[in-house]
């Protein structure tokens, strides 16, 4: 099996195991050989697992191991070169602010592409203890033939759930549609953008005509002009979201008689169908021209009007009607209740009109709220929610593959929190009336964990992680005497240019102001702290990290808010870079005396292979409630200054992750209608849970998308 699909077996919990009969069982002390492995790097496999495992004969356990301790090694982390600067770190309380400063320059005058340079030779490491966590991972044991299974069923869910699918992801998708093309089942793909990505990885690499690829099947999931013309992009190896102009490639006759029979379908009996194209006027003149609409003006008579009118400005958009009647709010309404989601849309600015009244608005929004799709309902319900949190707006752009963010002042007319609460009360309502159409999922037991977990929502730059969280997720950490957080970043050279990759902790009051760092450019409060960096790496031929230690107790008395970020020195984006992740540690004081990267404690890992992108704020700690709340926003920034400390997309991204989210407890129990919630777990036929025993985790992103949003 692929290596790609085996590492996301092991993130989903899981490991192969080729399931053989044997004359001799192994040994005792080579089943404990094993478990004693796969311990030190956080791993354990369940109790089903080591019986499967005991009646294995030597050779064959010698095999498994030899393949799995590999694959895991590099999945924790513990495979790669962990080089740092201060070979003694976390023990720097003597290392004086003029003498940090004279060995960095050392270094920076001696590092190069092939050589790390002065990197403190003459400092001794102290002698350091075996440290273990109890705490690990269990993996279950599966087939290849249950873990193919697996894999597609995740693939069928990417494609099914109503949010973006990940860069992340694409690599997967590739290998499943290439193998199993006849196994892969997609009932219906909800998300827009998703269809031109679907159309993208089915026509990848295939030397096979267009008409021999598309049919009925596939081409039922285009439902608007708008899904065709990404999809005519998307052969055209152009963008597939239509950000830039395509440049159109000639189709073969029958696949254009495909794509105008359902455009002349789409024509019929609709006249807002302008609005559609209108969205992109010139792109679709163009790709009217590659169509030969004229050639199939007996066959397809509503669309070659249609393409008619367009060309000839002959025409009126919903729009434009819905403007004329903008002083009349009963036909305005009514026209409205024609285009539900543009309802929802407009909401805000209908109940802060002076000559519309309110019930009316929100009794008629009401009244076709089960036509909104839920995705949008859900969008609705955090605006409101967030409608007067602060005096600014913050507007979160995805630009290409990077987060832009823009904060301006709030210049319109307040709204009233009794009006607020009237209005998400209605979504909910809504919400669970359409989610009681479901279908019965029997007995469900939701436990109260899951309300740290916010809902998945669009992450299409989103990092690799080892547990999926999705923004603005909240997880709690220890607050006992002693704890504290290691927090690292590793990365290598590429193999034409030396990386400097950064890892930075800012520091911000309960009012978002930039207080202090600590980092490469700043170690002034680390005594005070005892909280350590372990040294600025500048060059990394042979793999190097950064880490940070975090004195809980210490920070929270000085500051409200720490935020870790990413950021690469030397430019490259995180994709271009061959080795390159990041990550936290939750240990106690014990910990330090133990190795500096230590597998078993890793609690969150991610890999920065993000496009387009050289900077990531990862994710922010509540210094008061003690919790780290996930962000993974990438960024983009030049290649001078003191990074994270001057961008604004660090505090902001902080601001954005603190509104308030839907959580996954309250949102599963919206879905009251189509399922029995029960009090005990033993009766439950499905457990929703971030414990071991759970059917359904907060990690299982793509489920929870495809299945119940």
């Amino acid at each position: 099996m692929d290596k790609v699909c085996l590492r996301k077996l092991v993130h989903e919990g899981y490991l192969v195991f080729d399931e053989t009969v044997c004359d001799t069982n192994c040994s005792a002390e080579e089943l404990a050989m094993i478990v004693n492995s796969f311990s030190s790097l956080g791993y354990a496999i369940d109790r089903e697992g080591l019986i499967k495992l005991s009646k294995l004969d030597s050779s064959s356990l010698t095999k498994f191991y030899n393949e799995n301790y590999k694959l895991l090694s590099e999945i924790s982390g513990a495979k790669f070169k962990h080089k740092v600067f201060y070979k003694n770190f976390p023990k720097l309380e003597d290392l004086s602010q003029i003498e940090y400063v004279v060995r960095a320059i050392l270094h920076y005058l001696t590092s190069s592409f092939e050589s790390d340079g002065f990197m403190n030779q003459d400092i001794e490491d102290f002698e350091r203890e075996i440290v273990h966590n109890e705490k690990k991972k269990v993996l279950k044991l599966i087939t290849k033939d249950e873990g193919k299974k697996l894999l597609i069923r995740h693939v069928e869910e990417l494609f099914e759930a109503n949010v973006s699918i990940p860069y992340i992801e694409e690599e997967l998708i590739w290998i499943i549609m290439d193998n199993y093309p006849l196994e892969l089942h997609v009932k219906e793909i909800p998300f827009k953008e998703n269809i031109a990505h679907y159309f993208l990885f089915l026509f990848r690499g295939k030397k096979v005509k267009l008409s021999e690829i598309l049919s009925k099947e596939n081409l039922s999931f285009i439902k608007t002009p708008t899904d065709l013309l990404r999809v005519y992009a998307a052969i055209s190896a152009g963008d597939a979201m239509l950000r830039t102009n395509p440049k159109f490639k000639s189709l073969e006759r029958s696949v254009r008689r495909m794509f105008l029979e359902l455009l002349n379908d789409m024509a019929k009996d609709n006249p807002y169908i302008y609005d559609d194209l209108a969205r992109h006027e010139f792109i679709w003149k163009k790709a009217f021209e590659k169509l030969h609409v004229g050639e199939f003006k007996n066959k397809y008579p509503h669309i070659v009007e249609v393409a008619k009118r367009f060309r000839n400005d002959e025409y009126q958009t919903f729009y434009s009607k819905l403007d004329s009647l903008k002083d009349n709010q009963v036909g305005y309404i009514k026209l409205l209740k024609t285009r539900p989601g543009e309802f929802a849309r407009r909401l805000d600015m209908l109940i802060r009109k002076d000559n519309f009244d309110l019930d009316y608005t929100l009794n008629e929004f009401k009244s076709i709220g089960k036509d909104i799709s839920t995705t949008l309902l859900l969008q609705l319900w955090e605006f409101f929610m967030n409608r007067n949190l602060y005096p600014t707006r913050i507007f979160k752009i995805n630009f290409g593959c990077n987060v832009i963010y823009k904060e301006i002042e709030d210049t319109r007319k307040e709204v009233s929190s009794e009006t607020i609460d009237k209005i998400v009360n209605m979504i909910e309502e809504i919400l669970t009336e359409i989610y009681s159409t479901y279908e019965n999922k029997g007995k469900v037991y939701i436990d109260e964990s899951v309300k740290s977990y916010c809902l998945p929502r669009n992450s299409r730059n989103g990092s690799a992680q080892n547990k999926t969280l999705t923004f603005g997720t909240r997880v709690k950490l220890e607050s006992t005497e002693g704890k504290f957080l290691r927090f690292f970043t590793h990365f290598k050279n590429s193999d034409i240019d030396r990386v400097d990759i950064d890892l930075t902790l800012e520091f911000f009051d309960e009012n978002f102001e930039q207080l202090f760092t600590i980092g490469w450019h700043d170690t002034s409060k680390s005594v005070e702290l005892n909280s350590f960096y372990s040294g600025d790496i500048t060059s990394a031929p042979e793999g190097a990290s950064e880490f940070v230690d975090l004195d809980l107790e210490k920070a929270k008395k000085v500051a409200r808010y720490a935020v870790v970020t990413n950021s690469v020195y030397t430019g490259q984006d995180f994709c271009d870079i061959p080795e390159c992740f990041s990550g936290v540690m939750f240990m106690d004081k014990k910990g330090k005396k133990g190795q500096i990267f230590n597998p078993e404690f890793v609690e969150y890992m991610f890999n920065l292979t993000q496009r387009g992108s050289n900077q990531n704020v990862a994710f922010a700690l509540d210094l008061e409630t003690l919790e780290l709340i996930w962000i993974d926003s990438p960024l983009t920034y030049g290649f001078s200054g003191i990074v994270a400390a001057v961008s604004t997309g660090v505090f902001l991204s902080l601001k954005d992750a603190l509104k308030k989210h839907m959580n996954l407890y309250d949102f599963f129990m919206l879905h009251k209608g189509h399922i029995e919630i029960v009090d005990n777990k033993e009766e439950a036929d499905i457990i929703i849970s971030d414990s071991d025993d759970a059917t359904l985790k907060p990690f299982d992103v793509a489920n929870i998308a495809a299945n119940w949003l």
